[in-house]
């Protein structure tokens, strides 16, 4: 039974439409090995895991990508990739998704970010990731905004996860495409400098990059207040939105 509540959020939701969003930031191949932990190997003492079964899922800024299209949204993907068969598969997951992805730089020197999870009767037991932390190279980031800039969409998602994609000259170019359009710039940050994405219409930390942003604790909600703005102004953000998990979101916002 849908409550009250519900049937707002669902109105709401659809009376958004089918926005074009574009998403620029880490794309990632999320890998999930499943099976089961059956002994203790005999080279070293960790378990054997018996594998059972494979998964791919998009992760990072792909993550964002399949939510938005869950939504009605019709995302198109700007970022980096590497050779097959990873860089493809990632690929496919994204345009199985509704997602477009001729956004997506292919970098043969660059692998594309695997996060492989090994997991035993569901709890997760190892975790390898496969990453190179650089920026793009000149002539990627030169491709990548003037994907960007030529495509339609009416928002923009910064999704950064520190793999390098959103340096800021990306990010700066990004948001003033956005202004340049009149259209909402939404950053979910990696960084503790917010001032790199100065502009944006909403930047989105959870709390404890606020609290790295800030320098200080925000354990309640006169700290969240004070230090908040303080954080938003010196950024430049119109609007600092904190998340803080089970205790819901602190918002703060330009003119209130």
């Amino acid at each position: 039974k849908v409550n009250a509540a519900e049937r707002d959020l669902i109105a709401a939701l659809q009376g958004l439409g089918s926005p074009r969003v574009a998403v620029v930031g880490d794309f990632m191949l999320d890998r999930y090995l499943w099976g089961d932990a059956i002994r203790i190997s005999p080279e070293a003492p960790v378990p054997v895991v018996h594998a059972r079964r494979e998964e791919d899922r998009a992760g990072g800024a792909g993550n964002v990508a399949l939510n938005l299209a869950a939504l009605g949204a019709r995302p198109s993907c700007f970022g980096a990739i590497g050779p097959a068969p990873a860089g493809a598969k990632l690929a496919q997951l994204l345009q199985e998704a509704g997602s477009e992805t001729t956004g997506l730089q292919s970098c043969s020197d660059r692998p594309t970010v695997q996060k492989i999870r090994v997991v035993a009767r569901n709890q997760q037991m190892l975790r390898v990731d496969r990453e190179e932390v650089r920026p793009l190279g000149a002539a990627e980031e030169s491709a990548l905004l003037k994907a960007l800039c030529a495509a339609p969409w009416e928002a923009l998602v910064l999704s950064d996860y520190g793999k390098g994609v959103l340096s800021a000259p990306v990010i700066q170019a990004a948001i003033a495409e956005a202004r340049r359009r009149g259209v909402p710039s939404v950053a979910d940050p990696k960084h503790r400098d917010l001032g790199r994405y100065r502009g944006a219409s909403v930047v989105t930390p959870n709390r404890a990059e606020a609290e790295a942003a800030a320098g200080a604790p925000l354990a309640d909600r006169e700290a969240l207040a004070t230090l908040g703005e303080s954080v938003r102004r010196g950024a430049g953000l119109q609007m600092l939105l904190i998340t803080l998990g089970g205790d819901g979101m602190f918002l703060l916002a330009e003119n209130r």
